[in-house]
């Protein structure tokens, strides 16, 4: 998930030339590549003259998927006629399409407000949801877990979110899309849920479906001093990695390697766990950076 004042942009740099160099933490290229996950890149604007523009970068920049990623209550890519395109586009260009939920405002999973939603309201939510997610053609969404009011009990938020998501499970295993609950961060949202390792436990443990799992999001757990905790997490349960970069305090997006958070390691233990899922790259860079990074990922040992 990402701020809304800072964007990802695929810009005008996707048509640079790539120059090869390395980022801090990165592993050297002769290294045994032993990540060979797919690599997805995060959108959420079309900064191209068109759509078809867009998507052939993408995929010639050496992503096999992307994620589709919308904010708010606003269709940046699931208003109809540009799902269609979209849908068209991907499979002309071989590449798989993630959804990443809208989290904000009346998408927000757990409040309205300054009130808590009630089961019934948050499976409302996340039929349209899974709505969404079907007019891409996508089966893997992220989803934030919300936010608790200020006053309102933390507990009986989590509890909502776990029944609201628990009612709508024979419908996901029907559609056989996988949901993936993101951790979150304040830094973002005052207040999120699912910012704290425990609160993900919990709610996977209640949800214990081959159909959710988690989106492991390196940045925020970097801001939560838990990247740790999360790289420890069951390994099957683990669908997604968010990879970008920041200095521990704020939610920046920055490319690998432009932070703190320590990518060698990360990499390495996601490799030594045997995790075969999208790396999914979330920050905001150039062509160059995001090559960069994919040559990071791919010579981790």
């Amino acid at each position: 998930m990402k701020s809304r004042t800072a964007r990802n942009r695929l810009d005008d740099t996707f048509s640079s030339a790539y120059a090869p160099h390395s980022v801090p933490g990165s592993a050297p290229r002769t290294r045994e590549r032993i990540l060979n996950n797919p690599l997805a890149v995060c959108l959420d604007r079309n900064p191209f003259p068109t759509l078809d523009h867009l998507i052939a970068r993408t995929a010639d920049a050496g992503f096999q998927r992307a994620e589709l990623f919308e904010s708010d209550e606003r269709r940046l890519w699931t208003e109809p006629d540009v799902a269609a395109s979209v849908v068209k586009l991907m499979r002309r260009h071989c590449l798989v399409p993630q959804h990443h939920a809208p989290y904000e405002g009346p998408f927000d999973l757990a409040a309205e407000g300054s009130r808590l939603r009630e089961p019934l309201e948050i499976a409302r939510i996340l039929r349209e949801v899974l709505d969404r997610a079907e007019s891409l053609g996508a089966r893997l969404i992220t989803l934030h877990c919300g936010s608790c009011p200020e006053h309102e009990d933390r507990t009986g938020a989590l509890r909502n979110v776990l029944e609201g998501i628990r009612s709508v499970l024979a419908e996901v295993e029907r559609r056989r899309v996988r949901i993936a609950l993101e951790n979150h961060t304040p830094a973002i949202v005052p207040r999120a849920l699912g910012d704290r390792p425990e609160e993900i436990r919990w709610l996977l443990a209640g949800l214990p479906s081959d159909w959710v799992g988690m989106t492991v999001d390196i940045g925020h757990a970097h801001v939560q001093g838990d990247i740790d905790s999360y790289l420890a997490m069951p390994c099957e349960r683990v669908f997604n990695v968010h990879m970008h970069d920041n200095n521990g305090i704020q939610d920046d997006h920055l490319p690998p390697g432009r932070g703190t958070v320590q990518w060698r390691t990360v990499l390495s233990v996601l490799a030594s766990r045997g995790y075969r899922g999208p790396i999914t790259l979330e920050f905001f860079g150039t062509l160059q950076e995001y090559r960069a990074a994919i040559a990071m990922i791919r010579g981790v040992e």
